[in-house]
């Protein structure tokens, strides 16, 4: 019902200007969400950082700068 109102894109541009209040330059996130990793490495030009293989799923590691 909420899928694709922009909540998650809201949260994550107050998560970045947060951050970058605090000093911080770069954005660290861990989803096993195939799509989502798509999204953050078109939209924010993030890089997979690291793949953790658990079982039958798969934890991707990103980053981005801020």
């Amino acid at each position: 019902e909420w899928k694709g109102c922009g909540i998650g894109q809201f949260l994550i541009k107050k998560l970045e200007a947060k951050a970058k209040k605090s000093g911080l330059n770069y954005v660290l996130t861990r989803t096993h969400n195939v799509r989502l990793s798509n999204y953050y490495i078109k939209s924010r030009n993030a890089t997979l950082i690291k793949k953790i293989h658990l079982g039958s799923h798969e934890s991707l590691i990103l980053k981005w700068k801020i």
